[in-house]
């Protein structure tokens, strides 16, 4: 998975984090049908192993059919949820399904969903950096300088080898 930085940590050396599931803690659901495992930041009183360069929140959700939740958020962060399979409806009867995407509004400090069937999905938050945004390819930066100036050094050898 790949983060947007803020324009301080872009030219930072990159990090791999590998994260096994009996490694990621996590959080279960009232009704003991919804468990969210916590990757990064906080939620649902579970803190995550990965450090981030800035206020992110990281989730997989694992829901059996008829399991509820409510997850607080930030009502200051930007949050969506992207299911990788099975269904959900959230409290004003918006239904979703494996391989689409929830953007929520920042309006609330909550999101609260029921399962309706087997479901797993990927639930993220996090506080806008604020900041111009410029991509090209594999590379993300503030300004089109910095990408050919990416560019450059990708072509150099300057970002590293990968085995």
């Amino acid at each position: 998975m790949w983060i947007n930085s803020p324009a301080r940590h872009k030219m930072d050396p990159p990090s791999y984090h590998p994260l096994t599931p009996e490694a990621t803690p996590a959080s279960v659901s009232a009704d003991r049908l919804v468990t969210l495992h916590v990757i990064a930041g906080e939620l649902a009183g579970v803190k995550g192993p990965i450090r981030t360069l800035s206020a992110v929140n990281a989730a997989t959700v694992n829901a059996r059919r008829g399991g509820s939740i409510e997850i607080a958020l930030s009502p200051i962060h930007n949050a969506f949820i992207y299911l990788l399979d099975g269904a959900l409806r959230f409290p004003d009867g918006t239904t979703v399904s494996g391989l689409h995407q929830v953007v929520f509004n920042s309006d609330g400090e909550a999101v609260r969903f029921e399962a309706l069937e087997d479901t797993r999905a990927l639930l993220m938050s996090g506080e806008p950096i604020g900041e111009p945004i410029v991509s090209y390819g594999p590379f993300v930066m503030n300004t089109e300088d910095e990408i050919r100036a990416a560019f450059r050094d990708y072509r150099s050898g300057a970002m590293g080898v990968a085995p």
